[in-house]
């Protein structure tokens, strides 16, 4: 039987988190991502970012605390760089496992690409509203611009035809929401139009939006 020491990370509570597992890892991911009262519970965006094998239980137990006892997150996204094993493989973990407080190392743009873990503010502009919409995410803006486009009760619900024509990527969520609200307070059309016209990013890239932005009403 095969164990693994396996690290998780979650972007809105940006923590790893360690444990280690005798099942499968998509099973145990899916554990963590679920309601349950564990510290994992509180968030559902966990991805597994770096595993090991062991052929014992005892292996993997002692690795697992090796890694807990480093109480550096330098030393785990070091790890996570140097040996990085498929993320989402077919184990899954039975055991506890213990999370990390973030350090500024993370606060890095390389590193938030390595993981996929990018930020984005994003500005919609709709040709029937004849308005921009403004927001951030820590998805796929082609889903989120899909969401914006279809039956909802949010503003942009009332329109289907919302296009993507700007958007910025950030290391962090506060820094992605700073963003969106220095874009929001301008409550200038021409402001806007002018960000969007100096460096305009790739319209209907494959990310999207998990969060809600908020109509600027122009003028």
């Amino acid at each position: 039987m095969i164990f693994y020491v396996y690290i998780l990370y979650s972007v809105d509570a940006n923590k790893y988190y360690v444990g280690y597992t005798g099942d499968k890892l998509s099973t145990r991911l899916q554990k963590h991502n679920s309601n349950h009262k564990g510290f994992t519970g509180k968030y559902i965006d966990w991805i597994l970012v770096y595993s090991e094998e062991f052929e014992t239980k005892s292996g993997a137990m002692s690795r697992e605390r090796q890694i807990k006892s480093w109480k550096s997150r330098k030393e785990i996204e070091k790890l996570i760089a140097t040996k990085l094993s498929s993320a989402g493989s077919e184990h899954s973990d039975t055991s506890e496992g213990h999370w990390f407080e973030p350090s500024s190392s993370h606060r890095n743009l390389a590193i938030a690409r390595f993981f996929c873990m990018i930020l984005y503010v994003y500005i919609l502009y709709s040709v029937d509203a004849n308005k921009y919409y403004v927001g951030y995410t820590g998805d796929k803006l082609s889903t989120r611009l899909q969401k914006h486009n279809s039956n909802h009760k949010g503003f942009t619900g009332k329109y289907i035809d919302w296009i993507l024509v700007y958007s910025e990527e950030f290391e962090t969520k506060s820094g992605a929401m700073s963003r969106e609200r220095q874009i929001k307070s301008w409550k200038s059309r021409k402001e806007i139009e002018k960000l969007i016209a100096t460096k305009l990013s790739s319209a209907g890239s494959e990310h999207s939006d998990t969060s809600e932005g908020s109509l600027v009403r122009t003028q």
